[in-house]
């Protein structure tokens, strides 16, 4: 998985060697889940397109990536939002 925009990594956790990244662009946080363990640490700061980790694959052989965007108490359909902003 790469970066989808420019960030701050704030965070980064893990629940059963799934793990998942944070990142701040601007007034808002990109969570990316379903990673193997990144190479990267809180602080680090991601360009877009600079790989974040590689995508786990599930137990039935599909790969199940989370990205969610956030902004103040707002969330975001990630596919309607990359469509309006012509990122697909």
């Amino acid at each position: 998985m790469n970066a989808l925009f420019d960030g701050l990594i704030i965070s980064l956790g893990s629940v059963n060697d799934i793990y998942s990244v944070i990142t701040k662009f601007g007034d808002y946080y990109i969570f990316y889940s379903g990673l193997s363990k990144p190479n990267l640490k809180k602080g680090d700061f991601i360009v877009k397109g600079q790989k974040v980790a590689d995508l786990l694959m599930n137990d039935i052989g599909k790969y199940q990536l989370g990205i969610y965007i956030k902004r103040e108490d707002q969330y975001f359909d990630p596919y309607k939002w990359f469509r309006n902003k012509s990122c697909l």
